[in-house]
C-alpha cells in the first residue's frame, strides 16, 4: 500500500473517474518511487491525502462557510468515516484575462487529512451538502501528504467566467506557520500586480 502507481493501478483510476463525477476535483498523481520521491503510509490508517477545499468568497461563501462548520468534526456511523479539520485559511485566487488585466479574488481553504480508503465518501459529503456547485472557483484538491510540505501555486483554466483565461491560487505548505503564509500570499499577489475582482 506504500507505493500504488498511478498510471496501472486499476482501482486508482476508477476512483479518479468517480470523483470526477461529483464535480470540479483534482486528484494528483502520487509521488513516483521510480523518480525517487518519498511515499509514506501509517499503520493503520494506510496512505494519507490531503483533501483541500477551495471555497470561492463569491455570494454563496456565507452560507459555505456555515456548512464547513458543521463538519469541523463529522463522524458517519454508516459509512464510518471521520473527519476533523486539519486548517482552515485565507488565500488568494488570481484571475488571468484576455485583456492582460490580473485580478485579484479573495478565496478560503478548509483542509482535512484522511485515509486513501475514505476519500470518495469525503468528497461525496462535500458534494451532498453542495460545496462544489454554483461557482467555477470551488474546488477540491486531493493530494499526497509528503509533496506539501511547502506552499505551492495551481494553475487551472477557467472559461465560466466571461474574459477570464485561467486562474491561480496559492495554497498553504502543511507544516508552514501562517504568518510565512501572510508573507507568501502578499508577495504572490504583488507578482501578479492585480487589480480587486
Amino acid at each position: 500500500m506504500n507505493y500504488l502507481d498511478d498510471v496501472k493501478n486499476p482501482n486508482l483510476q476508477h476512483l479518479r473517474k468517480e470523483l470526477l463525477k461529483l464535480g470540479t476535483v483534482w486528484f494528483a498523481p502520487f509521488p513516483s518511487m521510480k523518480n525517487g520521491d518519498i511515499s509514506t503510509s501509517y499503520s493503520p490508517a494506510g496512505k494519507l491525502l490531503a483533501i483541500r477545499l477551495l471555497i470561492s468568497a463569491s455570494e454563496d461563501c456565507k452560507s459555505h462557510i456555515e456548512t464547513l462548520q458543521g463538519l469541523f468534526e463529522y463522524h458517519d456511523p454508516e459509512t464510518r468515516l471521520r473527519l476533523k479539520m486539519h486548517e482552515f485559511y485565507e488565500t488568494s485566487c488570481i484571475i488571468k484575462r484576455y485583456d492582460d488585466f490580473n485580478y485579484w479574488h479573495m478565496a478560503f481553504v478548509a483542509e482535512y487529512i484522511v485515509p486513501l480508503a475514505f476519500v470518495y465518501d469525503a468528497v461525496k459529503l462535500f458534494h451532498d451538502k453542495g460545496l462544489l456547485k454554483r461557482n467555477p472557483l470551488n474546488r477540491v484538491f486531493v493530494q499526497d501528504t509528503t509533496i506539501l510540505k511547502e506552499s505551492q501555486e495551481y494553475d487551472f483554466l477557467l472559461t465560466d467566467i466571461s474574459g477570464a483565461i485561467s486562474y491561480t491560487v496559492l495554497l498553504k505548505g502543511l507544516l508552514l506557520s501562517r504568518g510565512d503564509f501572510i508573507t507568501q500570499k502578499s508577495n504572490f499577489e504583488k507578482k501578479y500586480e492585480v487589480e480587486v475582482f
